[in-house]
């Protein structure tokens, strides 16, 4: 089997087309989801870089150590995906930016690294890696594009495309317009806490982002388009899918400011297209989690999934099984404040735990799903037994995975 995974860093479902955005331009995200499945509730377990690289290499859950003592886990020993599909002489091949690399530990183990240092080189290794690896028997290619992470480097013709001035019927065309009455891109916007956000501010944050995504999914039509002429037969499995996302001023958030759980942090896309496009158009509700795609890496190369948390997403996207979890869980930890999040088909429950020597930073918060997308709604005092049995599973959940808490400076 050969296997073409693609991780894009800060990616949010909802700027897809695939995934109901009705203004950003996406045609190879949205023909990919068309040829493949969409995994519609993926969610990351600790949303960063070295979280969603944790979860991929182990399968395995881990969370901070706040609701007891000390950690209920022991991980010195763990299963690792590279070792075992190295074992299986599977040949494993990594291309990943140099210059922001996600994680240490994730770049080590593999047959072939291929670190760049920019977007050419980086396409370059990219297109190199698809005929090389075309004729191998057994291979995982795994390309991560940065793209999405600010500072943002896009091609002016993208930016172009989200700043055009709107035409005013009752302007002088011969007067040229004022520089300050256009449109600015915030290329670089600094990770904060707001208590309000100017909307024009707002509207061209988001409008920058829409341009890198449409940037990154231009990259994704060249790689699909390497990969067919590269693999006519078309037996390639390739899975498009986030570390992470990113907050573009919801909740007075911007960039890596908080802990917070909210979904344009934690839902990230997952499509999975399968060889010859099998079970092409099917959507999948069930919960899943980045533990699943390790473990379904290894049901594609045949080998049992032992001691990973995660679960193959192959039943979910064959329709043979229509879930594979009754709730999600997320955790992340900066500096000293600390979240938990959990998620069910109906329900998301926030918890701010602080740590064990601080009480909670903000109060217990539930959002009724999938209706309130952008959680503006708390509703917990309208639901106090229901979120009392959901914090209870929550905590049992993350004391059951959590390890020693880490060392503080």
């Amino acid at each position: 089997m050969k296997v073409l995974v693609i991780t894009a860093p800060g990616l949010r479902p909802d700027y897809l087309g695939c995934y109901g955005s009705d203004w950003v331009d996406t045609p190879n995200f949205d023909q990919l989801a068309a040829a493949g499945i969409v995994f519609d509730n993926h969610h990351a377990i600790q949303p960063d870089g070295d979280g969603a690289c944790q979860a991929w290499r182990t399968g395995t859950y881990r969370f901070p150590a706040v609701f007891s003592n000390g950690g209920s886990r022991e991980f010195s020993e763990q299963p690792d995906l590279l070792t075992l599909l190295n074992a299986k002489a599977v040949d494993t091949y990594l291309i990943a930016d140099a210059g922001r690399p996600s994680s240490k530990d994730f770049s080590q183990g593999w047959k072939t690294f291929r670190p760049s240092m920019s977007m050419d080189s980086h396409l370059k290794a990219i297109h190199k890696a698809i005929v090389q690896q075309a004729n191998k028997e057994n291979t995982l290619l795994w390309v991560d594009l940065p793209v999405l992470l600010p500072p943002w480097q896009i091609p002016d013709d993208f930016i172009a495309a989200y700043f055009q001035k709107p035409a005013d019927e009752d302007a002088d065309e011969s007067s040229p317009a004022e520089e300050d009455d256009r449109p600015v891109p915030q290329i670089d916007p600094q990770p904060g806490v707001f208590a309000s956000l100017d909307d024009g501010f707002l509207l061209q944050l988001q409008h920058t982002y829409a341009a890198a995504v449409t940037y990154l999914d231009t990259i994704l039509g060249q790689v699909l388009e390497w990969l067919a002429d590269a693999d006519p037969e078309d037996q390639w499995l390739l899975i498009v899918t986030s570390q992470h996302g990113i907050s573009l001023g919801e909740h007075g958030l911007i960039d890596r400011a908080r802990p917070w759980l909210h979904d344009e942090r934690i839902h990230v896309p997952l499509i999975l297209r399968l060889p010859g496009g099998v079970e092409a158009g099917r959507r999948v509700f069930a919960l899943t989690q980045p533990v699943d795609v390790p473990a379904t890496l290894l049901e594609v190369f045949n080998l049992p999934a032992m001691g990973m948390d995660g679960q193959s997403l192959l039943h979910l996207a064959y329709g043979k099984q229509d879930r594979v979890r009754p709730y999600s869980c997320s955790g992340w930890q900066l500096g000293d404040e600390i979240e938990f999040a959990l998620r069910t088909p109906e329900w998301k429950l926030i918890l701010s735990s602080g740590n064990l020597s601080q009480p909670s930073i903000r109060d217990r918060q539930l959002y009724v799903k999938p209706e309130d997308r952008w959680e503006v709604n708390n509703v917990v005092q309208h639901h106090f037994e229901l979120a009392e049995e959901l914090e209870q599973k929550l905590k049992e959940f993350a004391t059951k995975f959590s390890g020693e808490p880490p060392a503080r400076a």
